[in-house]
């Protein structure tokens, strides 16, 4: 009776194999089997215990969700991208296409990225800077959402900062997707049951997603910077309803610097700090009061709007150090001023585009840059095509109160 051959048992083998419960041959820097499939291979050990492990561990066990199946593509709301503009704002992409393998695999370049460059980019307060620099980095490893997200971030600023081949940019704009694409199907699930445990991180990544979106390429046609206000109204409003349901814990937990500011209406100093009633919104109240009576039932939405948004240019004057403070309009907006400049309401728009010209004064960020004028740009090409008579765009003049950092 022949000898029964003894099978030597490897405890050291990539944790890929190890998941798949197959043999691996231990090679260097990948498998075979992990270089047959364009998987990640990850070995257990200190300098690969890292971030992309559980992207992958995330993404073999959710392939029923949308992004997850093999060979399927899947829908991208907007693409981040510096690249010229394209003819469309939707883009496909192969949902669990393999990614690139490095020695460190590129997803723990990116988090390195995130923690060196990113995090000190997202806020002017050092305090908050170190918590996205290490706190929220570590949440990361627990929630499989906001590596993603961080991800994805991280993808996207390298691109709007480093000089890259179009190889390298496309491949940057791939990964910012694929980690996008991750973080939303993952998101959906969370939201539906809103936790303690889970609301530090959902309020973290739904600022991140936030903030891809509104770096996303350039429009071909101007006047669809209407259409992504709208979404972003959208995605700012899901952050805020995060905030709500979850604001004892968030506003006191580990999180609490976050929401370090002075409040929105607070009482300014100095008749110098206060931006009320500038020139762009005087006008803007004296068009509202002079508008017909048939339009009274629409008047006091565009008041509320005009509210909202000399409290939120007051909020940005008192906290400096918090930039991402004029995206806060979006939030407190009513839902039906929004439903007007969907519809494109020429006095709505008027209200949008006083918005943009503050936005203009804002310090250039790398997630925001010609935000306002784009939006700006974009609001003056509706008018125009609307053909009102009656009605002519605000020209561009210096504000006598400009926000600046």
């Amino acid at each position: 009776m022949p000898s029964r051959r003894t099978h030597l048992k490897r405890r050291h083998g990539c944790l890929v194999c190890k998941a798949r419960k197959v043999k691996c041959d231990l090679q260097r820097p990948a498998c075979s089997h992990c270089s047959k499939r364009g998987e990640y291979c990850v070995y257990n050990t200190d300098e690969y215990r890292s971030i992309q492990f559980i992207v992958y561990m995330d993404n073999s066990k959710s392939r029923g969700y949308d992004y997850g199946a093999p060979y399927r593509s899947n829908n991208v709301l907007l693409t981040p991208s510096p690249s010229p503009p394209s003819s469309h704002t939707h883009t496909h992409i192969p949902c669990y296409s393999p990614l690139p393998r490095h020695v460190f695999n590129t997803e723990l370049s990116l988090l390195e990225h995130y923690t060196s460059r990113v995090s000190f980019t997202l806020t002017d307060r050092e305090d908050v800077q170190n918590l996205y620099a290490s706190l929220v980095v570590d949440m990361s490893f627990e929630k499989t959402f906001l590596a993603h997200s961080i991800l994805a971030t991280a993808a996207v600023h390298k691109m709007h900062t480093e000089s890259m081949t179009e190889d390298q940019l496309s491949h940057c704009q791939y990964l910012s997707l694929h980690h996008q694409n991750a973080a939303m199907a993952l998101i959906r699930l969370q939201v539906a049951d809103l936790t303690a445990e889970n609301c530090e991180a959902l309020y973290i990544s739904a600022g991140l997603i936030f903030i891809l979106n509104l770096t996303c390429a350039p429009l071909a046609n101007p006047s669809m910077m209407i259409d992504r206000f709208v979404e972003l109204c959208e995605l700012a409003r899901g952050a805020g309803a995060v905030i709500e349901q979850s604001s004892p814990t968030l506003k006191t937990g580990r999180l609490k610097a976050f929401f370090n500011f002075v409040k929105w209406d607070h009482p300014m100093s100095g008749s110098g700090d206060q931006p009320a009633r500038t020139p762009l919104s005087a006008k803007l109240e004296k068009t509202v009061e002079s508008l017909p009576s048939e339009m009274d039932h629409l008047k006091d939405i565009y008041r509320a709007a005009l509210r909202c948004l000399n409290i939120t240019i007051t909020a940005v004057i008192a906290n400096r150090a918090h930039p991402a403070i004029i995206f806060m309009w979006f939030v407190i907006l009513d839902r039906q001023y929004i439903t007007l400049v969907a519809a494109r309401d020429w006095v709505a728009l008027q209200i949008l585009e006083c918005y943009g010209e503050y936005a203009r004064c804002l310090p250039e960020r790398w997630w925001s840059r010609q935000w306002g004028r784009d939006l700006v740009l974009g609001v003056r090409c509706v008018l125009e095509n609307q053909n009102e008579t009656n009605i002519s765009s605000f020209q561009s003049q210096e504000l006598e109160t400009c926000v600046t950092g």
